[in-house]
């Protein structure tokens, strides 16, 4: 009984240690789903951001919702893409790269979430296939990658995407939990995927 006491014990210690860490967005009155798009039917991209926009459209429509957004991977799911940064002039650290986690985001997706913008811009619905590259980076992104520099318009590569300008900075999501420090994060615009 004195062992399961002690148990007891370490695992509130451990909950409550855990309920106090940020996970750098507000869950409160967030509503989530998951779709997945048939690609015989939405294959092409127009067809995909059409498709997006109109549900957007619907919920943003709803009683009582103030924002609405979608991104191709939820915070704390431990899922989404990591993928190389390549910085100009800067080498690659030793025994291997530098490396940050991607997400897709549509325009609202930082404001549904409460994540906030440190300095910059968010995506706007003109950033688009046709116009230039940019992504929004995590604050971790810039202590890890740019050693004190002004982020905002710095360049970088990044994926399969190529060369991609930052916008804006927001603040440090836990994509991999509660518990994991999570790697830097790069948000692109859904109209540039």
């Amino acid at each position: 009984s004195v062992v399961l006491l002690v148990c007891a014990g370490l695992l509130i210690r451990a909950l409550v240690r855990v309920q106090s860490i940020d996970p750098g967005f507000n869950p409160r009155g967030v509503l989530t789903m998951r779709t997945t798009l048939p690609w015989e039917k939405y294959g092409p991209q127009a067809t995909r951001i059409q498709f997006y926009q109109r549900v957007l459209e619907q919920v943003r429509a709803l009683p009582g919702v103030t924002a609405a957004g979608y991104t191709s991977f939820l915070p704390m799911t431990n899922r989404g893409g990591i993928w190389l940064v390549e910085l100009p002039g800067r080498p690659r650290r030793p025994g291997g790269g530098d490396f940050a986690s991607s997400r897709y985001v549509s325009t609202e997706y930082f404001r549904a979430m409460e994540i906030p913008l440190r300095s910059g811009r968010l995506p706007t619905e003109a950033d688009s296939l046709n116009s230039q590259q940019v992504a929004v980076v995590s604050e971790g992104f810039v202590r890890s990658y740019l050693d004190g520099q002004e982020p905002i318009g710095k360049t970088f590569k990044f994926g399969p995407g190529g060369e991609r300008t930052i916008v804006g900075v927001v603040g440090e999501v836990r994509v991999r939990g509660l518990e994991r420090q999570s790697e830097p994060q790069v948000y692109m615009p859904y109209q540039q995927q």
